[in-house]
C-alpha cells in the first residue's frame, strides 16, 4: 500500500482534523534511502525519485486541503541523514573521494598485532572495539593506557581522521568541540565501545553499495527542516538548528507542554 493511499485511509477512518483536539499524522517516505544507497546522491535515479516525492507531497497537501483545510494544518518535513557522494564520481570530477580497499582493512588488522608488540602477547582488543579488561588486569596495565595506544595506532591508518576514546567521550570538554559533540551524542556510556573511529571526509567504508551514510561530516548531517503553519512567515533561515528541535517547536505551535526533559529547544519562528 502506498504512503499516500495509507494517509488518505487514516485521515478518513480516524476523522483526523474533525474536532478541536489536535491529531498527529506521521508519514515516512523512505525510497530515497534505498535509491541513494544503490546509485548515490548525484544520480539521475535519485533525481527522479525526488521529483516523484515532490509530486506525492503536492498530492498529500491537496488531500489535506480538501479534507481539513490547510488553514488548520501544521506541516513539518525533515530527514534522518544525507549521504556521501560516490567516490568514483568525485574523482572523475577532480574532487576528493575514496572507497575502502584491502590496504585499509589490513591497516586496522595490524593494530591488533602492533599492540602485542607494545604490551606483549595477548588479545588486547575485543570486537567493538573494546579493551580486553581481563587481559589488561592480568598484565597489571591500565585500561586507559591500552585505549590510548590503540587510538594512536588506528589514527595512523590513511582512512582515519581521528579516533575518539571512551576517556575522551566521557570528558565534559569533548562536548565543546563541534565534531566531538556529535560523537558524544552517538556514544552510550553504559554499553558503547571503547573506541569510535572518525573516518576522513569523502571516505566510503563499504564496497557493496554506491553510497552510504553514518558519518559526522556535513554531507551526512545536513538535512532539510521545513515547517509551515497558518500565519507563519515564509522564507529560508540561515541559523544552525537540529532535528531534535522539531518536537518542542511543534509542541509550542500546538500549545502542548512536553512531558519531562527533552533534547531539543523551541525554535524562534518570528519574522526576520
Amino acid at each position: 500500500i502506498g504512503d499516500l493511499v495509507a494517509a488518505e485511509h487514516v485521515i478518513g477512518a480516524e476523522a483526523l482534523g474533525g474536532d478541536e483536539v489536535p491529531d498527529l499524522l506521521a508519514l515516512g517516505f523512505s525510497a530515497t534511502d534505498a535509491v541513494g544507497h544503490a546509485y548515490g546522491p548525484d544520480s539521475p535515479q535519485l533525481l527522479d525519485t525526488l521529483r516523484r516525492l515532490d509530486a506525492t507531497l503536492g498530492q498529500l497537501f491537496d488531500l489535506l486541503d480538501r479534507r481539513i483545510g490547510l488553514d488548520h494544518v501544521v506541516l513539518a518535513l525533515s530527514a534522518d541523514h544525507g549521504s556521501v557522494p560516490v567516490p568514483e564520481l568525485q574523482r572523475a570530477r577532480g574532487l576528493e573521494g575514496r572507497r575502502a580497499d584491502t590496504a585499509d582493512v589490513l591497516c586496522m588488522q595490524r593494530v591488533y598485532e602492533r599492540l602485542q608488540g607494545r604490551f606483549g602477547a595477548g588479545a588486547w582488543l575485543l570486537p567493538g572495539p573494546f579493551v580486553n579488561r581481563e587481559a589488561v588486569a592480568a598484565a597489571g596495565r591500565e585500561v586507559e593506557e591500552v585505549e590510548r595506544a590503540a587510538a594512536e595506532l588506528m589514527a595512523g591508518c590513511p582512512a582515519v581522521a581521528h579516533v575518539w576514546t571512551r576517556t575522551e567521550l566521557t570528558a565534559p570538554a569533548t562536548a565543546a568541540d563541534p565534531m566531538g559533540r556529535l560523537f558524544v551524542h552517538s556514544f552510550p556510556p553504559e554499553r558503547g565501545p571503547d573506541l569510535l573511529v572518525e573516518n576522513g571526509e569523502f571516505f566510503l567504508s563499504t564496497r557493496t553499495v554506491a553510497s552510504s551514510h553514518g558519518t559526522a561530516w556535513p554531507y551526512d548531517t545536513h538535512v532539510p527542516l521545513v515547517i509551515a503553519a497558518p500565519g507563519l512567515p515564509g522564507g529560508p533561515r540561515g541559523e544552525r538548528v537540529r532535528t531534535v528541535d522539531l518536537a518542542p517547536t511543534l509542541a509550542a505551535l500546538l500549545a502542548v507542554e512536553p512531558l519531562g526533559e527533552i533534547d531539543g529547544v523551541e525554535l524562534d519562528l518570528a519574522p526576520r
